[in-house]
């Protein structure tokens, strides 16, 4: 039995280590939650609130130029300007989280992302991309995190894959 004693306490460390981390990296906010409104600012110096966007899906995205979500570009190709059983359309509000805008305006130019909701949550010099107002008011420690929002703003999940994302948006058509 004594020889079986490092092994376990080798298998407690390591599920130690990742349930912390999975509690680390968890957003404040979780399914069935109101997602808390912001006003964002567009590369063109309009705004918008999110909860401008009520009565449509919409997919908060929270991302760096180093770390972007791949894949968005096709579903919102797919999924934007459809008829929704209990939506109006389905959005994608992107969250830059930079240190220059020159990076976040090169990265939404250089991967094709189209839609009209940017706004950037931009770093001071020696901030971590994580301590940003709206990265903290959403708890955020990951990019990309995304939160999939009901019509009425409600958070229906956290960072699903985007096979759960299509297939959650194909059974919302009409």
């Amino acid at each position: 039995m004594k020889k079986y004693i490092p092994f376990i306490i080798l298998v407690v460390a390591v599920a130690g280590y990742y349930i912390g981390r999975h509690f680390y990296f968890k957003p404040a906010y979780d399914s069935g939650q109101v997602a808390p409104d912001f006003t964002g600012t567009r590369p063109d110096g309009t705004t918008f609130k999110l909860s401008d966007l009520k009565g449509n899906y919409v997919l908060l995205d929270f991302w760096g130029s180093c770390k972007a979500n791949p894949g968005l570009v096709a579903l919102y190709d797919k999924y934007n300007g459809k008829s929704y059983k209990d939506a109006d359309n389905f959005e994608i509000v992107s969250v830059g989280m930079e240190r220059r805008e020159a990076s976040w305006l090169k990265a939404i130019e250089k991967d094709g992302l189209k839609w009209s909701y940017h706004t950037a949550d931009f770093t001071e010099r020696g901030q971590n991309a994580f301590e940003t107002e709206l990265a903290m008011a959403y708890g955020i420690k990951w990019a990309p995190t995304t939160f999939l929002l009901d019509p009425k703003g409600n958070i229906l999940e956290v960072s699903p894959s985007k096979d759960k994302l299509d297939a959650f948006l194909a059974d919302k058509l009409k």
